[in-house]
Parts: structure tokens; C-alpha cells; sequence
């Protein structure tokens, strides 16, 4: 293809060409000039612009939060056979921002000839992303024409929602089982009983490792544990059509899905068992269960889960009722707009001697209905309503501003 710099010396060479023969008297060095800004051109035309690269890329890890930065190795190779000048540039999905290095470069290449870059990204919305395909530009020496062309290469990777440590979160059990404290069950974890013996895996601890046993089988065993957990949390996350509305980076699901996380991590870490129950297009439910393989499975289902249908918070309750235990507590992460079965669940909720904690975003400060002085209206009185019920059950509301961490709403609604 023709670059403005190879069509601006066609017309200057013409020009030059025939201003120099026109004149009364031909000028030769005007002549020569243009012919030689023609030939300049040809030589350009006629050089192997062919597109003859490949590309191997290779991110530091395929899971990361919101606010950690991800870094792509990648390495070009010139398989033509001739010598390059590209020019690379690493297609990025419009959310993901660049934080260090840069997705574009210029390379001389010979044949047969590699180089490697590296840059960071950061994603400040959760989803499942993908790095590439990279586009190529391959320009003659002088500039003047180029081919492109576009990889296949992709470097996929998740963006899980942002968590948060809370010192507390205000939503625990006034009996957490038939016992207090910490009860075993019947599944390997983190506890002090034996339960049972296991190959080394990588990241065992060598205080764990039963050198008797090792000796015996001639490869490093480890003892296994007998899983203890205290108690069972429920938390109903609102995926609805509506909980998308507003600000892109800012909207009452990817509140709710960050607020989700840092619930998860504070549990877990209590070693308590979390029962996640998403409404929307349909009814999920994740667990109940703990440890790490529970944490990402989890974490999974909040990257891919998309604002959709309108099924409410009565429906989930109504799936996960019977299964769902005495004076356990139960958080609510949700906008409270739109659904008229709050105050039914609510009613159940304390009837089993639950504790109600509520986490609803702000949804006018999340930009729902923005640039709509009157439907913003409506939802703030809509959603102070459902508040005042939900207190009327003893529910502990936190008001979540969108500007304000989820640390900072949690403190505030335990002072309320």
C-alpha cells in the first residue's frame, strides 16, 4: 500500500519532470531531479514486503485481580527470507490499560532473526480477556509502501473482582453448629486431627511429611488433616438485568461481584463454608464449601457472570430454603430497586433466626438512569424504602457509595 510520503514524491517527481521540459529553454537538473524521485520510488516499490512473522507470547499468570498488573512476554521471529522493517502492535481489549512498557514497536529484522519485548497491563474491570492477535505493518527501507497483515496468536487470561480486608465483616452466627467452635468433618483441610496419608505435592509443608512412611515407600508422604470449619455463610448476589445498569466501571453487579470476593476471602480464611447464590437469567448455587479450590471456583463464576434476565431474590431464596440452616448468616448484595419479594425474604430470613446483612450499591451514584433527574428520584425513594423494611427485620444495612471502599461501608454501617 501507498504511504503519503511515496505518493507525495510521485507528484513531486512529476512536477519536477514536466515543469523542467515545458520550460523555454529544458532544464536538465530539474529533469534529472523528478527522474530520480521516480526511480527513488521504484526502488522503494520493488523491495520484498511480504509478511513473513510469527510471534510467541507468554503472560506471567493466567488469574489476576483488578488492581495487580499483568505482564506479557512475547518474542518476534522473521521466518521470510528476506530482511524486515515491521512495525508490531499487540491488540488489547478496550478495558484493559497499558501500566508499564507499550503494545507497539518497530523492528529491523534479518531473515531467521528474534527479538523480545515485554509490557504491563492492568484491568480495572473483572471478565476473561485475551491478548492478540498482533498486527503486523512491513515497510520497504525508505518508507514510501508497506504491507499488512494480522496473527492468530492469543494469550487468554481472567481478571477476578478486586478484594478487600475488612477487619470485621458484621454478619456472623449466633450458633455456628450443634457445637460451639470448630468441628471436624470427614474431608482432608486444615485442622489438627489425622486423617489420612498422601503423595508430596509441591507447596507441602515439610513439617507435614511422615518421614516413617516416606521410608517405607521410598517417595515423600505427608499426613493429611481432618477438615474443621465453624460455620455456614450464605451470600445472594443480584445479577439481574437491571444490577448493570450505570457506569461501566462502576455499576451495582461489578460492586456486588468486588464485594462478593472480599466476603469469600474473609470467610474462607475463617475456615467457614460459603454457599454463593447468583439470580438473574437463572439461579446458580456454588457450595456450601471452603479451602481454595471452592475460592476460585468461585472467583471463576463472578469473572464470566453477566447482567441478565430478572429473576428475584424470593426465587433464589425459595431454591436454597431447604437446605439452609438455623440462625446461619446471610448477606444480600444487591441494589434493593425493582423487587417487590425483599420484604417476603426478609420475613423468612428471621423466622429461621438468621442474620441479615445487607450490602446495596448506591445505584443513582452508580450512574443508573443518569442524565434522568425523575427515574433517579424514583430509585432513591424505591431503595430507601426497601431499607427501612429490611431494618424493620433487624437486617444490618451497609449503604455502599461507588467513591467509598467496601472497608470504609462496612465500618460506617456498623456505627448506623
Amino acid at each position: 500500500m501507498w504511504t503519503k510520503k511515496s505518493a507525495l514524491a510521485v507528484g513531486a517527481g512529476g512536477a519536477l519532470l514536466v515543469g523542467g521540459l515545458v520550460l523555454p529553454t529544458p532544464n536538465v537538473a530539474i529533469v534529472a531531479t523528478g527522474l530520480a524521485l521516480f526511480a527513488y520510488v521504484l526502488v522503494g516499490a520493488l523491495q520484498d514486503r511480504r509478511v513473513g512473522m510469527s510471534m510467541t507470547r507468554q503472560a506471567s499468570s493466567e488469574r489476576i485481580f483488578e488492581t495487580e498488573t499483568l505482564d506479557i512476554q512475547y518474542q518476534l521471529q522473521n521466518v521470510g527470507k528476506s530482511p524486515a522493517f515491521v512495525e508490531v502492535r499487540d491488540t488489547l481489549p478496550d478495558t484493559v490499560k497499558l501500566a508499564r512498557g507499550s503494545n507497539f514497536s518497530l523492528y529491523q529484522l534479518r531473515p531467521g532473526a528474534s527479538v523480545r519485548g515485554t509490557y504491563g497491563v492492568q484491568c480495572p474491570i473483572r471478565g476473561h480477556y485475551a491478548a492478540g492477535p498482533p498486527g503486523y505493518r512491513v515497510r520497504d527501507i525508505f518508507a514510501l509502501f508497506y504491507e499488512e497483515s494480522q496473527g492468530k496468536e492469543l494469550t487468554y487470561f481472567t481478571v477476578y473482582p478486586q478484594e478487600e480486608a475488612p477487619r470485621d465483616i458484621p454478619a456472623s452466627s449466633s450458633t455456628p453448629n450443634t457445637a460451639i467452635g470448630t468441628y471436624s468433618v470427614r474431608k482432608p483441610g486444615q485442622g489438627m486431627e489425622f486423617f489420612g496419608l498422601r503423595q508430596y505435592a509441591v507447596g507441602d509443608s515439610f513439617r507435614d511429611v511422615n518421614w516413617k512412611a516416606s521410608a517405607k515407600s521410598k517417595d515423600l508422604v505427608v499426613n493429611q488433616r481432618q477438615h474443621e470449619t465453624t460455620a455456614e455463610v450464605t451470600a445472594f448476589l443480584d445479577a439481574r438485568a437491571i444490577a448493570g445498569a450505570g457506569r461501566l466501571d462502576s455499576n451495582p453487579l461489578l460492586l456486588s461481584c468486588r464485594g462478593v470476593s472480599t466476603i469469600l476471602s474473609h470467610y474462607l480464611d475463617k475456615r467457614d463454608r460459603l454457599r454463593l447464590v447468583t439470580y438473574g437469567e437463572t439461579i446458580g448455587v456454588l457450595g456450601p464449601d471452603d479451602g481454595e479450590r471452592h475460592k476460585f471456583k468461585v472467583l471463576d463464576h463472578l469473572a464470566a457472570l453477566e447482567p441478565k434476565g430478572g429473576q428475584r431474590l424470593g426465587d433464589a431464596l425459595d431454591k436454597v430454603l431447604a437446605a439452609m440452616k438455623k440462625k446461619s448468616p446471610v448477606i444480600i448484595l444487591s441494589s434493593l430497586v425493582d423487587d417487590p419479594t425483599i420484604t417476603e425474604v426478609a420475613s423468612t430470613l428471621r423466622t429461621l433466626e438468621c442474620s441479615i446483612l445487607v450490602i446495596t450499591p448506591d445505584p443513582v451514584a452508580a450512574g443508573m438512569a443518569e442524565g434522568d433527574p425523575v427515574q433517579q428520584e424514583f430509585l432513591r425513594l424505591e431503595r430507601e424504602a426497601a431499607i427501612r423494611k429490611l431494618r424493620g427485620y433487624g437486617a444490618t444495612i451497609v449503604e455502599w457509595d461507588p467513591k467509598e471502599t467496601l472497608t470504609i461501608s462496612l465500618l460506617q454501617g456498623v456505627i448506623a
